[in-house]
């Protein structure tokens, strides 16, 4: 459940609803399907957000189904703990503190 909701939160900050995301998703796993995974390349190329484009990527180059999840798992811990470690700034008696991790 916590990577449904890092990869929706990479996604959804762009602006794109859930439906968007799941008909592009749907669309790449359908021409995968009829024309094989290669055909995906060019696509990849133009995906603009980063994680699904390395997912792709790693897909047409033949990488293993569990290496991809596993690549792609670690990369949203990353970016979970980068999230979770970045200071988030509070005001108090006019000043402006930094806390970590709140």
């Amino acid at each position: 459940m916590r990577a449904l909701r890092l990869v929706m939160t990479a996604f959804v900050e762009k602006s794109q609803t859930l439906e968007a995301i799941i008909e592009e998703v749907i669309g790449y796993a359908s021409k995968a399907r009829k024309s094989g995974i290669v055909s995906l390349e060019q696509d990849a190329n133009r995906v603009q957000d980063p994680f699904l484009r390395k997912a792709l990527n790693l897909a047409v180059d033949g990488t293993d189904l569990q290496e991809i999840r596993k690549m792609m798992e670690l990369e949203m811990t990353v970016e979970e703990q980068q999230v979770e470690g970045r200071p988030k700034c509070s005001k108090r008696r006019g000043a402006t503190r930094r806390r970590w991790g709140s």
